[in-house]
């Protein structure tokens, strides 16, 4: 993250571009609200997709465990030692 003399140093910035140009002003946060919305799509895109559950108790207590398995495109898909790709029913 910015810390709080970054973040000045960018607020500057903007202001003394918006007094000075404000057409530049005007493209230059139009052309980062593009960017915004791209990486927002990508990573939408991106997002883990909920596959299933496992429930179970903690030996020994009533406390609950719970495992949430999730499907993503960033990640690789499952392959054996020999780098060659895995069944559903291979062991890797």
């Amino acid at each position: 993250g910015l810390d709080s003399q970054q973040a000045q140093h960018i607020w500057s910035f903007l202001d003394d571009l918006a007094n000075k140009d404000p057409e530049e002003y005007k493209k230059f946060m139009e052309e980062k609200m593009r960017e915004a919305k791209q990486l927002a799509k990508t990573t939408r895109e991106q997002r883990e997709k909920p596959c299933f559950v496992i429930s179970s108790t903690t030996t020994g207590t009533s406390n609950r465990l719970y495992i949430n398995f999730l499907s993503s495109s960033r990640c690789p898909a499952l392959q054996k030692k020999n780098g060659k790709p895995a069944g559903l029913k291979t062991p890797i």
